[in-house]
């Protein structure tokens, strides 16, 4: 096979699964266990106030806790199902909302250095909470 018949499609699905084996590999080493809700419901629920258009039906394919805090996914030609997960929520990334006061120095701001240097003039060693939460790259 030549280099030129190699679609994009299959390069990124290599590639999302390297990441995929890569990151769950780390996850694995380092011993994280996010916080997962236990099955309920819910999911099933949800599905039945769809409004689908005449002739299609919604079927559910993954809820808690095979999946969790979805933030983004994508469906391989193939039909693989790829879904990134953050458990940083409020815990990992700092609502900036909360903090109007920070919005002149932000705005100054050149580097990463100094954003780091920000957020520990306002936020002391709070910011290492930061570095507890993850976020995971999986196929379903």
């Amino acid at each position: 096979m030549s280099h030129s018949s190699i679609s994009s499609a299959r390069v990124t699905a290599l590639c999302v699964s390297l990441i995929v084996v890569f990151v769950t590999e780390l996850n694995a080493q380092d011993g994280y266990q996010p916080k997962i809700a236990a099955a309920s419901g819910d999911a099933e629920l949800a599905l039945k106030g769809f409004r689908l258009p005449e002739g299609m039906t919604g079927s559910l394919v993954a809820a808690e806790p095979m999946i969790a805090n979805p933030v983004a996914f994508t469906v391989t030609n193939d039909g693989r199902i790829f879904v990134c997960e953050t458990f940083r929520q409020e815990v990992g990334v700092e609502d900036n909302r909360n903090h109007m006061n920070w919005l002149e120095n932000d705005l100054q701001l050149e580097s990463i250095e100094e954003r780091a240097a920000m957020f520990h003039k306002y936020m002391g060693h709070d910011v290492e909470k930061w570095g507890r939460e993850h976020d995971r790259l999986r196929m379903l």
